[in-house]
């Protein structure tokens, strides 16, 4: 499904709100409503709506059919009237790439010519062999094909320092360059999760097959260690401890950023520069006086940072085709393609909202009560209990006027943005010649149901639902109805309405 990789917050969202507006599985979708003058007026008030254990709304068989007819209740002017401008849709279309961009962070690494020595921090390239230290050390034909990826055609990368590998591996690379074989002595750990190998001396032949290395620039993204200490003295105050050991992050490429929340960036920055994956870099900083009065501080403070660069990532200066293929997991093979769909999202989104705003709505009082009784009993019982286990002292006792005023303004609400929300779709739906068949409900269902449980399975077993069936129960037959109906009306809309500069 297109939408989900791209719109999966709104998506949960709305199925968020179809949980809580009414108790049970009628969407509260106010976001995209008709206010002002195209509001209905109320059909109903707090001194007619009672509080009632009635079932929920979309049990009502009324509402099965109140949307037959949208046109008796909806009046729009021609869709070509209807104008729509570019240049918000550009705006959030610009903005939305920038963010796909800044979700393409990869590790900088660049490679090294043969004669460089490898430090700490340096990618290596490696195949390695393994064999008992001992001659007498008699190890199995499976450990040792575990200790060896000699026929492995790809190597392996490791990073020098990660401690991806047992203690001293990584260390004793150090100063190998491309070519090299280094014979690497180590012990394994006492506690090693191989029993065969527990505290067993090996020597390891590792042959260096490329070296590469992420230093630090301009528009790279630092994640840093950074550990303080105050000069003059200070170095065992509140601060220094505080300060002690602490994590930061910081953005290159953005010089005016506040590194840490406390000090400017530039100084951290001409310290970094040039440096690579485990550098350290000593840069003196200024804790500003208001920051200061926090510790308890009247002056500002003097403190040397000592930074130790973690992680080097970078950030392509531009969306590529390869980029986009990357990310939306091979569904748009192209920027161009890939753009086009956004700006399409955008469109469908602005036309719905200019749509709607250009509507005016006859109230069907007969759905628009159910709609309100619905929502105002489920706001009663939000706030005072499970009414039906009440005696009616109790009820007496919590059912205050402060309630029902309360309760009254929540219904009208989203009563009225549920009544115009669905009778507009119905309405639009019949415009593009859109019907929700059982076909495309349950191809629309299999790919959400996948999509949640693909990317939110912890979430969803949580709540009960481990089958298509449990998440079609969960959030109702209704709103995923009207989620589909939804999505497929919405995305249609560009075609009925004008675009201007």
């Amino acid at each position: 499904m297109k939408k989900t990789f791209l719109f999966t917050l709104l998506a949960l969202l709305v199925l968020t709100l179809a949980l809580t507006a009414c108790g049970n599985s009628t969407p509260a979708t106010t976001e995209n409503t008709a206010s002002g003058d195209t509001t209905p007026s109320s059909a109903a008030g707090s001194d007619t709506a009672g509080v009632t254990t009635t079932a929920p709304v979309t049990e009502n068989p009324v509402l099965n059919t109140a949307y037959d007819n949208p046109e008796q209740y909806v009046k729009l002017p021609e869709f070509s009237s209807i104008e729509v401008s570019m240049a918000p849709i550009q705006k959030d279309v610009d903005t939305y790439l920038a963010q796909v961009l800044g979700a393409l962070g990869r590790e900088d690494y660049k490679t090294l010519d043969r004669g460089v020595a490898a430090i700490l921090g340096d990618k290596a390239n490696i195949h390695y062999t393994g064999r008992a230290k001992d001659s007498s050390v008699k190890l199995s034909e499976n450990t040792l094909k575990g200790m060896t990826n000699a026929d492995d055609t790809a190597g392996y990368d490791l990073v020098l320092g990660s401690g991806s590998f047992i203690p001293g591996f990584e260390e004793q690379l150090v100063g190998a360059k491309v070519g090299d074989t280094v014979t690497v002595d180590v012990t394994f750990p006492e506690n090693y999760h191989s029993q065969e190998l527990c505290g067993v001396a090996v020597l390891f032949e590792v042959k260096i097959n490329s070296l590469s290395r992420a230093t630090v620039g301009e528009k790279n993204v630092l994640a840093l260690l950074v550990t303080y200490a105050l000069k003059e003295g200070e170095a065992a105050s509140d601060l220094a401890k505080f300060m002690e050991g602490h994590e930061a992050t910081l953005d290159l490429r953005d010089a005016s950023a506040k590194f840490d929340e406390y000090f400017d960036a530039q100084a951290v920055r001409a310290a970094l520069l040039g440096k690579s994956t485990f550098g350290k870099a000593t840069v003196d900083l200024t804790l500003p006086l208001e920051a200061a009065k926090k510790f308890g501080y009247e002056t500002e403070l003097t403190l040397t940072a000592t930074i130790t660069v973690e992680q080097i990532v970078y950030y392509p200066e531009e969306l590529r085709d390869d980029d986009i293929d990357y990310y939306t997991g091979g569904e748009y093979k192209t920027v161009k393609a890939f753009t086009e769909y956004v700006t399409n999202h955008y469109k469908s989104t602005y036309a719905y909202e200019a749509i709607s705003k250009a509507a005016t709505y006859t109230v069907n009082k007969t759905v628009y009560n159910i709609l309100y009784t619905g929502y105002y009993d489920a706001k009663v019982n939000s706030m005072i209990g499970d009414i039906s286990k009440m005696t009616e002292e109790e009820l007496a006792e919590k059912y205050t006027d402060e309630i029902k005023k309360t309760a009254d303004e929540f219904a009208k609400s989203n009563a009225t943005a549920e009544y115009n929300d669905r009778m507009l779709l119905s309405y639009l739906a019949n415009k593009v010649n859109f019907v929700l068949t059982d076909e495309i409900y349950q191809k629309e269902l299999d790919e959400m149901y996948n999509y949640y449980m693909a990317n939110y399975y912890y979430q969803m077993i949580m709540s009960g639902i481990d089958s298509k069936e449990s998440f079609e129960s969960y959030f109702g037959k209704d709103s995923l109805e009207t989620e589909f109906i939804s999505s497929n009306v919405i995305e249609k809309l560009p075609d009925l309405v004008s675009y201007v500069d």
